[in-house]
């Protein structure tokens, strides 16, 4: 992960105050164990941050790969309303 530190684990646990303060300004810490990468600290707002913006990456893809569809001409379009109906249907002979 590029410009983020890196600390092994006996670090971040012996250097509380010293994690918050570097998270606080680089953003993140990158942990180590025995000189392998292993996890990601980071500040819940940032986190949340990454979380948005990959469900905007996801469903983004999604878009693109549904207008491809669209594009291709024997790909039949069925009403939502239509889908809707028999998906009630189905609820309602099972009694639910």
């Amino acid at each position: 992960m590029p410009n983020a530190p890196t600390k092994t684990f006996r670090d971040l646990s012996e250097n509380n105050a010293e994690l918050v303060n570097t998270i606080q300004q680089q953003g993140r810490v990158i942990a180590t164990n025995g000189g392998t990468e292993e996890y990601v600290v980071m500040s819940t707002e940032d986190y949340a941050g990454y979380e948005e913006r990959l469900q905007r990456l996801f469903i983004f893809e999604r878009l693109q790969k549904s207008k491809a569809k669209l594009a291709d001409p024997n790909v039949r379009l069925i009403d939502a309303t239509d889908v809707f109906a028999k998906i009630n249907k189905k609820l309602e002979e099972q009694g639910l």
